[in-house]
């Protein structure tokens, strides 16, 4: 959800960079190979950033969309790139319906994240130069 918090606030061209660091944190912290995760994260953020291009994305309600297919997609490639490497056994019906569940349920959680995350990387600049004028 940073990653798309990032691409919609901040613009699309930091995607990829905090798409990166965001990608090499969960695969120093998974059990994956090093590189699935990064990968996952790094594609999907060129579909993102495509999407946001293309997109009203003003209304948060478009935004929960455009989060349901960012981590719908994320979860996908993180799940056939683990398949490719031997991770997982075999393709299972039961894993897809996880994966579609994870992302719908997070993209329901992305307006709470978004004013949480609006709080914290609130820009203080004007805040403290009034403070310096009073």
């Amino acid at each position: 959800l940073m990653v798309l918090y990032a691409c919609l606030e901040w613009g699309w061209k930091t995607t990829i960079p905090v798409a990166f660091c965001a990608g090499l944190l969960r695969d120093l912290s998974g059990s994956a190979p090093f590189g699935v995760e990064t990968s996952a994260l790094v594609l999907s953020s060129l579909v993102l950033d495509l999407l946001v291009q293309k997109t009203e994305h003003s209304m948060m309600l478009s935004r929960m969309g455009i989060a349901l297919i960012f981590l719908m997609c994320t979860l996908l490639l993180s799940y056939f790139f683990s398949l490719f490497f031997g991770v997982r056994s075999g393709y299972v019906p039961h894993d897809l319906g996880v994966i579609l569940g994870s992302a719908f349920y997070s993209a329901l959680l992305y307006p709470f994240f978004f004013s949480l995350s609006s709080r914290w990387f609130k820009d203080r600049r004007l805040l403290k130069q009034y403070e310096l004028f009073k």
